[in-house]
């Protein structure tokens, strides 16, 4: 069942029920985001978002569908690394500027607040893909608990019940855990 982002800010204390509910309501009549509309009617603060996510809550969320899932970028991650730090490889972009144009990695975290965490998926992403085509810069990208899991069943071939297992012996990254 896919969680909504209303439903993680009231699993994450910042919002209760009725904030969720007001929330929609304003949003569906005025035509904005849910964040959008949490933050015009105040239920919602800068302070809020950056405890729930860190310094990067302004880091855009990416929506997959196991159907659409790169298969470029499947084994780009070894397993050990998605499951502790919570990452996927979701593919490449090609982004122009005026005179230019430069390859992109997209990674989706769960959480990206873990610098030291991100630079360790950058420097494996990075070595990865060196034998390819040239990548300059990489993107990240939130990736909700529901969807990552849906994506290692369908993608990795991974059930709760092989994370249950793994984790009694590997390192599993929290959110991961708490879905279990």
């Amino acid at each position: 069942m896919r969680k909504r982002i209303g439903e993680f800010l009231v699993d994450q204390g910042v919002l209760t029920p009725n904030d969720v509910q007001q929330v929609l309501e304003y949003s569906t009549g005025r035509g904005l985001r849910f964040g959008e509309a949490a933050m015009e009617l105040g239920v919602l603060s800068k302070e809020d978002l950056i405890k729930v996510f860190g310094r990067y809550y302004q880091v855009d969320f990416f929506h997959v569908q196991p159907d659409f899932f790169p298969k470029v970028t499947k084994d780009l991650l070894p397993r050990e690394l998605i499951l502790e730090h919570g990452v996927l490889a979701l593919g490449f972009k090609t982004e122009s500027s005026f005179f230019k144009q430069k390859r992109v990695l997209n990674l989706g975290l769960l959480s990206p607040e873990s610098s030291g965490a991100i630079e360790k998926i950058e420097a494996e992403a990075m070595k990865t893909v060196q034998g390819e085509q040239s990548v300059e810069g990489i993107k990240h990208y939130l990736i909700l608990a529901d969807h990552f899991l849906k994506i290692l069943s369908s993608v990795y071939g991974l059930s709760d019940v092989d994370l249950k297992t793994w984790s009694q012996s590997h390192r599993v990254h929290p959110t991961l855990l708490m879905y279990l």
